[in-house]
């Protein structure tokens, strides 16, 4: 039987296999997001039949659950980690798409826009921390404060208003869509096809990440075509 030793060195982790060196792994702790140890495996390999021993003597020193971000496209990784009992929780598209794979309609019509400092700018950041918190308390809730998430928004964002109700929003930086918030489907749809109308005008790609745990920024996803889908997911034991 493999004799399996971890030894914890500040924030790394060294992994033995019978007295050989199998690698670290590298443990840390988000400031936003205090409820996980975020994991780095720097492994040689993978090997199945020893994932559970890792893990488990991890388990053991570790006081939180444990998360891993691995791509689709490392198989053996994946396997590896899944032997050991993680699930994955989230799978992230990162989206770099020109006006030829755009499926969606051409919809020009102007949007309301926002910057940092006024009022309906502030009004949308605080929507967005409140769809921010829903979307990823089951994946890797948020701890951090109001003021942290802020900071985060980039300073411009574009909107829509219903019956004095702010409806859609999107937050904006250069070609990129950052942040999005809709009250249905179809309303954010036709939102969306404005934004990227007005996008294309300016710029010969937009990209976006769009995570499967948020409807609205997959339904960004679905009006683009020629996409990889290979994601970025995170798994969680």
């Amino acid at each position: 039987m493999e004799d399996i030793r971890i030894i914890f060195n500040e924030d790394n982790i060294n992994v033995y296999n019978d007295g050989k060196y199998v690698g670290q792994i590298e443990c840390s702790i988000n400031p936003y997001h205090t409820e996980h140890y975020y994991l780095n495996l720097q492994l040689q390999y993978h090997d199945l039949e020893v994932s559970a021993v890792i893990f488990n003597q991890l388990r053991q020193k570790l006081d939180k659950p444990m998360q891993v971000m691995i791509s689709s496209k490392d198989r053996g990784v994946v396997s590896f980690v899944k032997a050991a009992g993680f699930c994955c929780k989230r799978k992230c598209y990162e989206i770099e798409a020109s006006e030829g794979d755009y499926i969606g309609k051409k919809i020009e019509e102007p949007l309301l826009s926002s910057t940092v400092g006024q009022v309906i700018y502030a009004k949308c950041c605080e929507i967005m921390l409140d769809r921010y918190i829903l979307t990823h308390k089951g994946i890797n809730p948020w701890t951090g404060s109001k003021e942290n998430f802020f900071m985060m928004l980039p300073k411009d964002v574009f909107y829509e208003v219903e019956n004095e109700k702010i409806r859609n929003i999107a937050f904006i930086e250069d070609n990129e869509i950052a942040y999005v918030y809709g009250v249905d489907r179809e309303g954010f749809e036709t939102f969306s096809q404005k934004l990227i109308t007005i996008l294309l005008k300016q710029y010969e790609n937009i990209m976006f990440e769009a995570d499967d745990c948020d409807e609205y920024a997959m339904g960004l996803k679905k009006l683009f075509v020629n996409q990889s889908e290979e994601s970025f997911d995170t798994y969680i034991l």
